[in-house]
């Protein structure tokens, strides 16, 4: 009779620690060459908390000639790009209650790779680790604004409510601006002439007293100058205000505000969503 092969034993703890990485949550693919635009997203996760399929491909994918073109089947180009970036573990998905649709998160690798990317390495910010439902509306909305005004090269360089939050914006060569919690829009962003444009996204109606007190503060940012270091020179906070309603009760409200207290108002703007953000993205 022949004896039994021996039998390998393996502690339980360190069972459960193989089958972790044997997760396919935790295993990384045979490594891919990213591309400037896989860069780019990240960064856009990491600054705006998170993404649906559909913002990132506005931003990133779309090729299409007009707007009310049709849109690609099944976003398959953009579903696959983002699959092979998550299969390296750098961003992941994550479902909110109101959609059935996966959102995309950085995560600590994909913030490594921007860091091991970057000139010093340095990044005022974190991935979100999960998404705050109760702004998630506001919040997907605000980047699908940033998506459209940077695919349409309106934006050079979009400063989100994040950033704004954790670290000062350089305003001139050697000038930083940091907002207080009294007054920090939903981005600040460089147009093509360097201006500086704020931009708030308003989705309920907000008190009177409560839009005076924004404009007037708005109003001290506009004329307001920042001294450099060791500079004498001075550079402005703010050049522009744009302020997007979602209901049209709002936007007659900041118009009429606007009118009250502006010293200029041509340093105001004031749209409707529906007309910044196409119908094929709503």
């Amino acid at each position: 009779m022949s004896e039994k092969e021996p039998t390998l034993r393996i502690k339980k703890k360190d069972r459960e620690l193989f089958e972790a990485v044997l997760d396919s949550k935790w295993v990384t693919a045979p490594g891919i060459k990213l591309t400037t635009r896989d860069y780019e997203i990240l960064q856009f996760l990491l600054e705006q908390k998170f993404a649906s399929l559909e913002v990132l491909y506005f931003r990133f994918f779309d090729v299409r000639k007009g707007m009310d073109d049709p849109l690609p089947t099944n976003l398959w180009t953009t579903r696959q790009r983002l699959t092979k970036l998550r299969h390296q573990a750098l961003i992941k998905t994550e479902k909110v209650l109101s959609s059935s649709k996966a959102h995309f998160l950085l995560t600590s690798q994909g913030l490594k790779v921007l860091q091991d990317r970057a000139e010093d390495g340095y990044f005022p910010i974190k991935p979100a680790k999960k998404i705050d439902f109760s702004l998630y509306e506001h919040d997907l909305r605000v980047s699908l604004i940033r998506a459209f005004i940077e695919s349409r090269g309106v934006s050079k360089r979009w400063f989100s409510e994040k950033w704004l939050k954790a670290s000062p914006i350089f305003i001139g060569p050697n000038e930083r601006f940091k907002f207080s919690k009294d007054l920090r829009p939903d981005g600040v962003y460089i147009n093509s002439r360097d201006q500086k444009v704020s931009v708030e996204f308003e989705m309920s109606r907000k008190g009177r007293t409560r839009v005076r007190d924004k404009i007037r503060l708005y109003e001290e940012l506009l004329v307001r100058r920042e001294a450099g270091f060791g500079r004498s020179e001075r550079s402005q906070v703010l050049d522009k205000v744009w302020v997007i309603a979602m209901r049209p009760a709002i936007a007659r409200l900041y118009t009429q505000i606007i009118n009250e207290l502006a010293s200029d108002k041509s340093n105001y703007r004031v749209d409707m969503y529906e007309d910044v953000v196409p119908e094929c993205a709503r």
